[in-house]
């Protein structure tokens, strides 16, 4: 690893993103997606980001491996991980880091599997690109990881359309913990799953994970954030927009997106009902020049013309008319 790769400011074993901003090119210039987000995630602390979909939150959580989708780029700000400076890593130091520094659980657990591989090579190829193990030390390593997420040895030798849904996002998990990562990040792991799964998956997630890493998960259910973080940063068009521990945040929360968002969570008590945010989020070569947020808010007034700067890093929020 070059000393350019190297951060002597982030904490080391964690993450600490600054003023990250990421865009795609335009026939005219830029458009950014991600705009000016920052946050800080040391080891043994969760955090998670929260939102509705196309706000950046999977962008952000790619931007920590490197591995963003053409055409879109970093534009501006520090991506620090594990010690790597993302922006500026080489790609020894960017193969070095994932899979071995920061472990990745994607999204969808049906395509994240080489459908021509065994469970058992994925697994070893992993761990010959990460780990000195060989042998058998290896092979007991492997079937500890897989115990601890509820699976037998037995499934090394299956093909990925051998197994369940939940067996599989197991699986993806059981490989982001196999090389002892310092750094999770986990992009909507239970999206593709069902109720009883999920569950299963939040249980490990929450047993097997949280509190042992830094760990930054991305979903836009508040109910799944709060199962696993201690902390939530809420995002909108491409901005935190508020920011806190779990439970100050679910029980004060400040900013009118983030009182949406619970007002829209499904709620089976009797008489409850869904309270839909009316509109929808803005496209990034839409978003106003002010609070992205006011076309939607209830109560914008002019001083809303102007963007509102997250006030606090430990428990912010970005408006100028909080709740309190």
């Amino acid at each position: 690893m070059t000393e350019s790769t190297q951060t002597t400011n982030a904490t080391v074993g964690g993450v600490d993103v600054e003023d990250l901003h990421i865009a795609y090119p335009t026939a005219v210039g830029k458009t950014s997606v991600v705009r000016g987000v920052s946050f800080a995630v040391a080891a043994g602390q969760t955090l998670a980001i929260v939102g509705e979909s196309g706000a950046g939150k999977s962008l952000t959580a790619r931007s920590l491996l490197g591995l963003l989708p053409a055409p879109t780029y970093v534009a501006a700000g520090a991506v620090n991980v594990a010690g790597t400076d993302v922006v500026q890593a080489d790609p020894r130091a960017m193969r070095r880091l994932r899979g071995g520094l920061v472990g990745f659980i994607p999204q969808d657990p049906m395509s994240a599997l080489n459908p021509v591989r065994r469970i058992g090579v994925i697994f070893h190829e992993v761990l010959s690109r990460h780990s000195q193990l060989s042998g058998k030390l290896r092979h007991e390593h492997i079937s500890n990881v897989l115990t601890g997420v509820g699976l037998t040895h037995d499934v090394l030798s299956c093909y990925p359309h051998e197994l369940s849904g939940g067996m599989k996002q197991r699986i993806l998990i059981a490989l982001a913990l196999v090389t002892e990562p310092s750094v999770i990040v986990a992009d909507e792991p239970t999206t593709a799953l069902d109720a009883t799964v999920q569950a299963q998956i939040l249980e490990l997630l929450s047993d097997r994970i949280a509190g042992r890493v830094a760990l930054i998960l991305i979903t836009h259910d508040l109910g799944v954030a709060a199962t696993v973080c201690e902390r939530i940063a809420i995002m909108y068009a491409g901005r935190i927009v508020e920011t806190g521990s779990t439970r100050s945040l679910l029980e004060r929360p400040r900013h009118p997106y983030t009182r949406g968002l619970l007002a829209a969570a499904p709620d089976f008590s009797e008489g409850a009902g869904l309270i839909p945010i009316p509109g929808s989020p803005p496209r990034p070569t839409q978003i106003p020049t002010g609070c992205a947020f006011a076309p939607r808010c209830s109560r914008p007034d002019e001083l809303c013309q102007t963007m509102p700067e997250l006030d606090a890093a430990d428990r912010g929020v970005a408006c100028w008319h909080p709740f309190d």
